[in-house]
This record gives structure tokens, sequence and C-alpha cells, in this order.
């Protein structure tokens, strides 16, 4: 197969998923197209169509985050589990806002979390879309990585891990 067949430099090349960085001593990385296709599945958990309870979908999403975590655990890639980890909050944070769906519902469950009734009533009622309010720092704030423990949701850069020493 003259696809998956060539003889080049070992950065240029992908194996498994794996691909290795341009430097003087290679290290071993996930590959770009492994990153994307991370992004694309955990996209589709999150969708805002999907009509599933949020314990359902944190299952679901730790159950796949952990599995691609275990096979790429190896790549020692922290900033980019990082970067991973703060992508999936933002969705989950979306998905959260869009479960709650009527403006009194949302109200009552911010003012539940701890934020303010004012800055609650702004946001609860706000026009903006889901992809926008779960970017507002009053979200984050509130929807924050200790409420997503709290809810079970395991994320991919945790303190209590330890990463594998490299290849």
């Amino acid at each position: 197969n003259e696809k998956k067949s060539a003889v080049d430099f070992v950065f240029n090349r992908k194996f498994l998923g794996f691909s290795f960085t341009p430097c003087e001593h290679a290290k071993l990385r996930a590959a770009p197209k492994s990153k994307e296709k991370v992004k694309t599945n955990i996209r589709k958990l999150t969708t805002r169509s999907n009509c599933i309870s949020m314990k359902n979908l944190l299952e679901e999403l730790n159950t796949y985050t952990q599995g691609w975590l275990l096979y790429f655990g190896i790549t020692r890639e922290a900033k980019f589990f990082g970067k991973l980890d703060k992508w999936i909050m933002f969705r989950l944070r979306m998905c959260q806002l869009r479960q709650w769906k009527s403006n009194k519902t949302m109200l009552r469950n911010l003012v539940k979390l701890g934020m303010n009734k004012e800055m609650a009533t702004r946001i609860a009622y706000s026009c903006k879309q889901y992809c926008k309010l779960a970017s507002e720092p009053q979200i984050k704030k509130t929807l924050n990585l200790a409420f997503w423990k709290k809810q079970e949701f395991i994320p991919l850069l945790n303190k209590n891990r330890k990463m594998p020493e490299s290849l």
C-alpha cells in the first residue's frame, strides 16, 4: 500500500495515531489527526441536541476520555490535555445551560449554586446563545472544575494521576 508505506523522516509519518516531534531528541506525541478526532467525538457527545441527562452524558464522556487517555497518556502532552480539559468544560457548561432551558430554571439554579441574584438574572434573561453564555466569566466561576468534579467529571489532567515516563 503506497499511502501507508514510505521512506521518510520519522516526524513526517504517523503510526497507530502517534507521531514524533521534529527535534534532535524526538518525543512521542499524539498525531494531529488523532487530536482532531478526539475533539470531533467529544463534540458529538456534547452536542446541544443530545437529549440525555447530565449524569449519563458525564458517564459516556468519562468513559471515552479516560479510554483515550489510557492510549495516548504515554505522550506526556500535559499542555494539550489541559487545553482539552478547558474545552470540555466549556462544552459541558453549554450543555448544562441548554438543559436548564427556561429562564426561571436557569435563574433558580444559578442562585442555588452561589451566584448573586442580580448577576444570575442578567445572565438568565440574556439574549445570548448558550455558547456565548458558557464563556461568560460569571458562568465559568459558578460552573467551575469543583462543580464538575461533584458531578463526577474526571478531568484528563488530574493532579492525582502521575504522568508516565517518556518513551
